[in-house]
């Protein structure tokens, strides 16, 4: 979970001192994010229920440590929009 609240933080500081945005280039970058949690929260319930919750955790972990992966491979002349989808 130290990914999940570091996340924001670390990628925001690369944002804004290797990419050179500002503030709002950062949230609109985060905005993809930001939205499927929304659209995906009331589904989690109904999920934890199906599938039990530690499946379910170590699901959302497995696919965060992917994407974080990722997000370390990428070369830093990527478009901003690739980068944020």
């Amino acid at each position: 979970m130290v990914w999940f609240y570091g996340l924001p933080i670390v990628f925001s500081l690369y944002l804004q001192s290797v990419r050179g945005l500002t503030a709002l280039g950062i949230g609109t970058v985060f905005l993809p994010m930001m939205v499927i949690g929304l659209l995906l929260t009331p589904f989690t319930a109904r999920l934890a229920a199906r599938f039990g919750r530690p499946p379910l955790i170590a699901t959302g972990l497995a696919a965060m440590a992917g994407g974080l992966v990722a997000l370390a491979l990428v070369p830093t002349t990527m478009p901003l929009w690739a980068l944020a989808c």
